[in-house]
């Protein structure tokens, strides 16, 4: 969303987004080399002519910080001092510039650089457990944040409409998939090749979220079906049941260019979570990404997927439901549905995206008579 946004942008404005931060608590034991190479420099990714992803120097992670205030002092000093000298550098003539921000811990980066325009992504119910329990410290981060930010984006209508009555402004803008997804190329070999059909993915972080008990069930039961899953595996993801089955592959994270094609190799797409009040809330990324290659797909009962008919194939909170889901979603005329999910998917690119919703929303926050200069 950020490349398409970039590419939106007038000359005049800017916009940066934090990224997790080069530090000596986390980085150098996690990431030795990301620390390394990103200790004498600060770090930017380009997300199109007037976006940029940068990566800061700071004396410990957020979370670290959030719980030590010195350490968070520092890390503001660093953050203003590294902000400031970028932007002069990188849009001096920019008379505008918006930080971006996606995580309540986030929020002291607002302090730190208090002469731009302040955006706050909520793509995540943050303030509850991935088991729906409500978590009232995570809400007491969030709750000044939604009165500071000028202008609040909301991944769900469940997450725009509980924070409504808090949020200074609030609009609703969905996920979206990239253009690059439309695009049907040459297939080279691929390690999914060698798994038989059908195969049943299901692309993202296997993360507690996910139905785990349900999907070792149905694959016990359906040992004729492939489970494919693509990407990385969280360390809570209780999924020892699911590795012991010889109908479960497990492929771990591809780059994302590759993703397409992997999906186009598969016959049905799965967004297996629990229903409780933290699943409620998302608009899961992967809908997207499926429809755009023409997949059927097999879903929890979200409240985000109502509205896309027998496009997605919803069942309730039951094994046996998800099972019948799958069977649907795979009996399906891969044909018809295809031209149906790719035509629907394509409202959802993330360049429609920010034509229909973000730029309207940044116009109207940021444009009259907003003078942004760094001082």
């Amino acid at each position: 969303m950020l490349l398409a946004l970039g590419e939106a942008l007038p000359e005049d404005a800017a916009l940066v987004c934090v990224d997790r931060p080069i530090t000596p608590d986390v980085t150098l034991w996690k990431y030795p080399a990301r620390f390394w190479t990103g200790i004498w420099r600060v770090r930017e990714e380009e997300d199109g002519g007037r976006v940029r992803v940068v990566t800061l120097r700071l004396a410990a992670h957020d979370i670290t910080a959030d719980r030590i205030p010195a350490l968070q002092a520092v890390n503001r000093w660093l953050a203003r001092r590294q902000l400031r000298r970028y932007l002069r550098t990188r849009f001096p003539e920019a008379r505008r510039v918006i930080q971006w921000i996606y995580h309540p811990v986030q929020r002291w980066l607002f302090d730190a650089l208090p002469e731009t325009g302040r955006v706050y992504e909520c793509y995540d119910e943050y303030c509850r457990t991935p088991e729906g329990e409500w978590v009232t410290s995570r809400w007491r981060k969030e709750e000044p944040l939604l009165r500071e930010a000028d202008l609040t984006l909301a991944t769900s209508m469940g997450l725009t409409e509980s924070r409504r009555h808090m949020a200074r402004r609030i609009a609703y803008s969905p996920n979206g998939v990239p253009e690059f997804f439309f695009e049907v190329g040459g297939t080279p070999p691929d390690p999914i090749d060698v798994i038989p059909h059908p195969r049943i993915i299901y692309l993202g972080n296997l993360r507690p979220p996910v139905d785990i008990e349900f999907l070792a069930l149905v694959f016990r039961r359906r040992p004729d079906w492939q489970l494919v899953f693509v990407g990385p595996v969280d360390r809570a993801a209780a999924v020892a049941s699911l590795r012991a089955r010889p109908n479960v592959h497990f492929l771990g994270s591809r780059p994302y260019e590759q993703i397409p094609s992997m999906l186009r190799r598969s016959d049905a797409g799965l967004i297996p979570f629990k229903i409780n009040e933290f699943s409620r809330a998302l608009n899961p990324l992967k809908t997207w990404e499926y429809l755009a290659c023409g997949l059927p797909v097999a879903a929890s009962e979200l409240p985000e997927l109502r509205s896309l008919g027998d496009l997605v194939h919803v069942a309730v909170n039951d094994a046996a439901a998800f099972e019948r889901a799958i069977e649907a979603a795979l009996a399906m005329d891969r044909f018809g549905h295809a031209r149906r999910a790719v035509a629907t998917a394509r409202a959802f690119s993330w360049s429609a995206i920010v034509r229909r919703s973000v730029m309207p929303e940044l116009q109207r926050v940021f444009q009259v008579g907003m003078d942004l200069t760094q001082s």
